[in-house]
């Protein structure tokens, strides 16, 4: 039985780099709320690196209520300050323990994690997936936890990439089907970002037919095993567009890997 919250609802909670990142979850938000359950999101970066954190945030309080999440269930994790935008990998046992924390007090109970996927598309949302990981590690919730797609480079030439494509894996799918008017409302979701504009008019034709024309999406469950590897062959969208090597980025992130494989053999074991 999934574990609930005091109120006798599931706490799902919900994981993010940047502000703008729920436009991907946005209809598993409204699956979450629909189905009565609480849903709480957390932002591990400042998003700051085009617009003022406290203009990104309002960006995104307001796109959260839309679908129904309130304000006290948001939170954009910081001790002394934030986490700066795109420094996410350099800070990762920080982020872990800021959100760690966070959860321990505001989800002790948490039912369902979701967040970004291991997909090489920017690396502040690789990051993000290993402290998610991390998290779910440690509660238990490896096995109910999702990976979000936003974009990456797989079988991709310059200067294409795929938006809301899920990359191969033989993990657990779950699809959500949805209806001509909530397509609609998730492709124009994008919009709520203004400061944003101009990385929305280049995702916007593909999320638009992925939501307009397919409307489903889809969410792959977390898998332990695929973070030791990179997340497909060929070149990164992040190291195409970011400037960031993989190898740079694992190099960050050994120790946190390491953690994550060495907490789930001790689980399995301890089964």
């Amino acid at each position: 039985m999934a574990p609930h919250n005091v109120d006798g609802k599931p706490h799902v909670v919900f994981i993010f780099a940047h502000q703008d990142d729920e436009f991907s979850a946005a209809p598993w938000i409204d699956e979450e709320i629909t189905a009565g359950h609480r849903v709480s999101c957390a932002y591990l970066t400042d998003g700051s690196a085009r617009a003022d954190a406290s203009v990104r945030d309002a960006e995104s309080l307001s796109a959260l209520a839309l679908l129904g999440v309130r304000r006290e269930d948001v939170a954009f994790l910081s001790d002394r300050e934030r986490i700066h935008d795109g420094a996410l990998v350099s800070n990762l046992d920080r982020a872990s323990a800021l959100l760690g924390g966070w959860l321990n007090v505001h989800a002790p109970s948490a039912a369902r994690i979701y967040s970004l996927a291991w997909e090489g598309g920017h690396p502040d949302h690789d990051a993000a997936h290993l402290v998610a990981l991390a998290a779910a590690v440690a509660r238990g919730l490896v096995e109910d936890s999702w990976q979000l797609s936003i974009y990456n480079a797989y079988r991709c030439p310059k200067p294409l990439y795929r938006v809301l494509k899920q990359l191969p894996s033989s993990r657990r799918r779950r699809i959500r089907s949805y209806s001509v008017r909530d397509a609609w409302r998730f492709a124009n979701f994008c919009w709520h970002y203004p400061s944003q504009r101009r990385t929305w008019i280049g995702l916007f034709p593909e999320a638009a037919m992925r939501r307009l024309v397919i409307r489903r999406d889809v969410v792959v469950q977390f898998d332990v095993a695929r973070v030791l590897e990179r997340p497909h062959p060929g070149e990164l969208l992040y190291e195409r567009m970011f400037g960031t090597s993989y190898e740079e980025f694992e190099e960050k992130a050994t120790g946190l890997r390491t953690e994550i494989v060495r907490a789930a053999a001790v689980q399995r074991r301890h089964g």
